[in-house]
């Protein structure tokens, strides 16, 4: 899933977006796998871990840091 999220990141950085939104890369990811699993697998993505992946993809490449919008955590 992390790598799916890299990928789709990194392709909106090589097309230049000004920001990327990591609600849209949730949804892009969670259409890949329903087409791919044509509804009959489980898998699962939480939107309470979004923000989560958006500071795990920074902290992979933090070049990505200016285009990934992140908001300070309620909890920890």
């Amino acid at each position: 899933m992390l790598a799916d999220l890299e990928r789709l990141a990194a392709d909106c950085i090589e097309a230049r977006f000004s920001k990327i939104s990591i609600g849209m890369l949730f949804e892009l990811v969670r259409y890949s796998y329903g087409r791919a699993t044509l509804g009959g697998d489980d898998f699962r993505l939480n939107n309470d871990f979004r923000s989560r992946y958006a500071r795990l993809l920074i902290e992979r490449h933090p070049e990505w840091a200016p285009r990934i919008e992140v908001r300070a955590l309620r909890s920890d």
